[in-house]
């Protein structure tokens, strides 16, 4: 059974898969702003309790790896390493983008999401490959942006069809519904990649805000609820 994490924004979403064939079990999702290290691990608890299932009927731990909050992301990669390790399964990295475009109808796309700061951080999604995730001002990425994709996901889509409308491009829609990774999305997304090898790292694509007392802070905070509720010290 997959269990997959996204704390990667305010959304803090829990999910179990059948890997076998990508149904989704059970899943929870809670728009928290913050506070995922004091909510996470209980969320998990509860989406197993629901089906019955145990931390022993894991086969594989999935988790967002970026872009995104970076308190918020340490959060989600630290309880999937952790559980991993403890059950000496799998941990699988995915991006938001990948989450996202995972729920996307078949064809090439562009997913945005809104960087703040007057950037987006945007990767495309072509017919058989995708390109390298990028932060630009959205002038930039609207340059940067191939012709022959129209179709926009991610909640910073709009701020890209706006920035083409004064540069003179039309053409470019917005898919409706898809401004977040949903439980399907990061299943979806996981699953798809079931056999990337490699550590799992953080994709930030911007330099952390947090000072280094507050990220000491919400790891051991984390350690803390991760034992609580698994006996994983």
């Amino acid at each position: 059974m997959l269990l997959a994490v996204d704390t990667s924004g305010p959304d803090c979403t829990v999910v179990l898969a059948d890997p076998a064939t990508g149904k989704i079990i059970s899943s929870a999702s809670e728009h928290l702003g913050r506070g995922h290290a004091e909510r996470l691990m209980t969320m998990i608890g509860e989406v197993l309790a629901e089906v019955d299932a145990t931390y022993s009927d894991l086969t594989m731990i999935g988790c967002t790896i970026g872009p995104g909050s970076f308190t918020g992301l340490r959060v989600g990669m630290a309880a999937a390493k952790g559980l991993a390790l403890a059950a000496n399964i799998p941990c699988i990295g995915v991006t938001v983008f990948e989450g996202i475009h995972a729920g996307l109808p078949n064809g090439p796309a562009a997913v945005v999401q809104d960087a703040k700061r007057g950037e987006v951080w945007m990767q495309v999604f072509g017919e058989t490959e995708a390109g390298e995730p990028v932060a630009l001002p959205p002038g930039h990425a609207v340059a940067a942006l191939p012709q022959d994709i129209t179709h926009l996901a991610g909640s910073g889509a709009a701020l890209i069809i706006a920035a083409a409308h004064e540069m003179g491009r039309t053409g470019l829609q917005a898919i409706e519904g898809t401004v977040a990774v949903t439980p399907a999305g990061i299943a979806t997304a996981c699953l798809a990649v079931r056999d990337r090898s490699g550590p799992v790292r953080p994709l930030y694509l911007r330099a952390p805000d947090a000072k280094p007392q507050a990220k000491l802070v919400a790891d051991v905070a984390l350690a803390g609820v991760v034992k609580a509720n698994t006996g994983v010290a």
